[in-house]
């Protein structure tokens, strides 16, 4: 159900990834079919990159072009159910909602109804933490609109299971970053609604257009990360936010008194959200991926410029 004056930001979800399917598959985005995928019930957490391992392998000629390889050629183009050449959007999945509001009313910029509980991480080893493999809840993407790329790839390893390269994979998987990276410690909390609410405090940006910038932004988690267990995220713990593009601020559909140049100038920031792991490579810092949020910047009358002080870094995802 959709309430009157509620945006629907331009996104990729399981619902369209089943409609797409009757498509040809070489006009179809990756995006549409690992929502799809990441939406099934599948019996077993560890054979997820199993069940679309045959349909990347059909779709590996459309993906793989030799005149495009350039300085990354000697780079795996299959990383653990994302691509290379598409890395960008690739690594942009999210679970729930998306995250930015109107002004008009504090509506949400999103179709009610796709909060949702998230599920534990599995103990067991799937795929690397920047791959939607690793987590067992259905995926999503927005629409990027005239992106504009936030770091660089550095270098890849993909630490096969089997010879099939599209197919399972071994802890040692990594991905290589030269990109930018802040600090924010983190709080958990609940809204009007008793709905829990995962807060970055130290980011400084606006989740609600047409607002100025204000201290702390909502992000969302990859898995239960405030559950006890292995993967449980200690209160105190230091957070890492990686900005991995900026996009255009666009809606599917609006609802209600539309406000189109502040849609038009508005750019957001997509991010993903890191925590540290105890170890090093090559004197690199080394990070796992546990959420993602997206803001915007709005100050003193200037739109879309970022506050937040960044560190220059190359630095390894796990």
């Amino acid at each position: 159900m959709i309430k009157p004056s509620t945006d629907v930001r331009y996104t990729t979800t399981s619902h369209e990834g089943l409609i797409a399917k009757r498509a040809q598959l070489a006009a179809i985005g990756w995006d549409y079919f690992v929502t799809t995928y990441s939406a099934l019930r599948i019996t077993y957490s560890t054979d997820r990159l199993i069940a679309i391992s045959g349909l990347a392998s059909t779709l590996y000629d459309t993906r793989y072009n030799p005149n495009e390889e350039g300085e990354h050629g000697s780079l795996p183009l299959y990383l653990a159910g994302l691509w290379r050449m598409d890395l960008t959007r690739d690594m942009s999945w999210f679970v729930g909602s998306t995250m930015i509001f109107r002004k008009d009313n504090n509506s949400r910029a999103e179709a009610i109804g796709t909060e949702r509980v998230r599920k534990s991480k599995s103990t067991t080893y799937v795929a690397p933490s920047w791959s939607w493999a690793s987590i067992s809840d259905p995926i999503r993407y927005l629409h990027l609109d005239n992106p504009d790329p936030q770091f660089m790839l550095l270098d890849a390893r993909i630490n096969l299971a089997t010879g099939n390269i599209y197919g399972p994979v071994n802890e040692g998987c990594y991905l290589y970053l030269r990109g930018k990276i802040t600090t924010s410690s983190w709080e958990l909390t609940s809204d009007a609604q008793n709905m829990s609410v995962y807060r970055l405090k130290d980011i400084v940006g606006t989740q609600i257009l047409g607002e100025t910038d204000r201290l702390g932004v909502n992000f969302s988690p990859d898995y239960a990360i405030a559950k006890p267990g292995p993967n449980q995220l200690h209160p105190a713990a230091m957070l890492y936010v990686f900005p991995l593009v900026k996009i255009g601020v666009s809606f599917a559909v609006t609802f209600g008194k539309q406000e189109p140049e502040l849609i038009k100038e508005s750019r957001s920031t997509l991010c993903l959200v890191l925590k540290a792991v105890d170890t090093q490579f090559e004197k690199a810092r080394v990070y796992e991926r546990i959420g993602f949020t997206e803001f915007t910047n709005f100050q003193s009358g200037i739109r879309n410029v970022d506050p937040n002080d960044y560190s220059d870094e190359d630095f390894y995802i796990i």
